[in-house]
C-alpha cells in the first residue's frame, strides 16, 4: 500500500460512511475507539497498520538518503581540504626552491 495523503484519508472516510456497531461489541471499546470504528469500519486497525508501515518505510528511506548525503558532503569537504593543503604545500616548496636558485 502506498503512503496515503490527507485527501485519500478523507475520501476513505466518505466512502466508508457510518458503520453500525452492535451494543454487545460496543461495550468492549472506549468512546474514542467506537468513533473510529463507526467512521472507518472494523478493518480500521488493518488500514492504520498499513498506513503506519508505509509511513515508517518512507521515514527509513529518507533517513538512509540523508545519511548517504551527509557522507557525500563529508567526503567532498575532505577532498576539498586535501586539495587546498596540497596546493599550499606546493606553493611553499616552489618559493623555497625559487629562493635557493636565486642565491
Amino acid at each position: 500500500m502506498s503512503l496515503l495523503n490527507l485527501k485519500e484519508l478523507v475520501n476513505l472516510r466518505k466512502a466508508r460512511g457510518d458503520h453500525f456497531i452492535p451494543d454487545h461489541v460496543a461495550d468492549f471499546f472506549s468512546d474514542n475507539s467506537l468513533e473510529v470504528l463507526e467512521n472507518f469500519g472494523y478493518n480500521t486497525p488493518e488500514l492504520l497498520n498499513e498506513y503506519s508501515c508505509a509511513l515508517e518505510d518512507a521515514v527509513i528511506a529518507l533517513q538512509k538518503e540523508n545519511d548517504k548525503l551527509k557522507g557525500t558532503i563529508a567526503l567532498s569537504e575532505f577532498r576539498g581540504s586535501s586539495k587546498k593543503s596540497k596546493k599550499s604545500k606546493g606553493k611553499k616548496n616552489s618559493k623555497r626552491v625559487g629562493k635557493k636558485n636565486k642565491m
